[in-house]
């Protein structure tokens, strides 16, 4: 399962089969969802900026295993959400620091806080503030900052005046631009695509507790409201 979708794996209200998803499950799903677009995108931009990285033969490879590991993560992560293994806090922490740490090795070998895509830091702890309790999300933005603070330290540069197209001013904003977009359209994605798949969990919950003839169907709770009882 390459590219699940939120609905794959759910369970049944007991007694009625109606089904409804675990909150965890499905911010996995769409994690697993992000990672792949992430992995294409920087696939995509290695490709298009290889004229300015700092010695390429040895960045080029390292980017590509980074880019190798996690594609073949998030194989796993799928399979392991194919088969019905459970999702907790500390694997959707997991996920999260994994993605933080790649994201850092990235931007050491491309340019440190130079590189647009550093505000991409905020995108993993956005994701950390809405899926993991209070605890996970302070420790993924410790980890954060300590990973931002890190990328200070002795990164390889970029040569933007390499550029066979573009000046380095024009790349430079160009990137800017690019790492806008993809910042906010992966937050404002997740955001909606989650928001959607709770709306969907609060109907079935609705409906699976009309059928058992429990009162007050009409006021369920908003499922991520319920988040820091999972």
């Amino acid at each position: 399962m390459l590219w699940p979708k939120p609905s794959d794996r759910s369970w049944k209200y007991p007694e009625t089969g109606v089904v409804f998803r675990d909150e965890p499950t499905m911010w996995m799903a769409w994690m697993i969802r992000l990672r792949w677009l992430a992995v294409s995108a920087q696939a995509l931009v290695i490709s298009l900026t290889l004229n300015v990285l700092d010695r390429p033969a040895l960045t080029v490879p390292v980017m590509i295993g980074i880019i190798g590991a996690l594609a073949v993560a998030n194989l796993a992560a799928a399979d392991r959400l194919e088969a019905g293994s459970p999702v907790d806090r500390a694997k959707l922490f997991n996920h999260l620091w994994f993605d933080l740490a790649a994201l850092t090795v990235m931007l050491l070998l491309t340019g440190g806080p130079a590189n647009p895509f550093v505000m991409l830091y905020a995108v993993h702890v956005t994701l950390g503030a809405m899926v993991l309790g209070r605890e996970g999300a302070a420790a993924l933005f410790v980890a954060a900052v300590a990973c931002f603070g890190l990328i200070h330290l002795g990164p390889m540069p970029l040569h933007l005046d390499q550029h066979p197209l573009l000046s380095g001013r024009a790349l430079a904003s160009v990137g800017q631009a690019v790492a806008f977009v993809a910042t906010l359209g992966s937050i404002g994605g997740f955001v909606v695509g989650m928001s959607e798949s709770l709306r969907r969990r609060e109907t079935q919950l609705r409906d699976a507790r009309a059928r058992l003839g429990e009162p007050g169907t009409e006021d369920v709770p908003h499922p991520i409201l319920e988040t820091s009882h999972l």
